[in-house]
């Protein structure tokens, strides 16, 4: 049985602290949050149920896209796992061409503000 409140959120930035970051504002907002290594440790998130999936450009990999990809593919109809995506001011067209495939996806141009994040 899943413990009740809101589900955590998927949080997967390898690169740097930006993980640990997120989840720290997030965690001080009252958000509970998974922090996830790659492809593997995502998926066992998502099988465990995240409200959300945040992740940074460079963490989406052809991997990552295909872990996101299968899951919202296995989605009930009326369902739909949000991803935030932080990005540079463009998206690299390998990217844009893996977001195709995963519905709601809502990019964040970095830096990142603690507002912003948290909204």
């Amino acid at each position: 049985m899943r413990p009740s409140g809101p589900e955590p959120l998927a949080v997967l930035a390898p690169v740097g602290r930006d993980a640990e970051l997120a989840a720290g504002v997030l965690a001080e907002a009252g958000h509970a949050c998974v922090l996830c290594a790659g492809a593997a440790d995502l998926a066992a998130s998502l099988d465990r149920g995240v409200g959300a999936v945040l992740l940074t450009e460079e963490a989406l990999t052809a991997e990552v896209a295909s872990v996101l990809a299968a899951h919202v593919a296995g989605q009930p109809a009326w369902s739909d796992l949000p991803v935030v995506l932080f990005t540079g001011p463009g998206v690299e067209p390998e990217v844009a061409g893996r977001l195709a495939a995963l519905g709601n996806v809502t990019r964040v141009e970095r830096p990142l503000r603690r507002s912003t994040l948290l909204s």
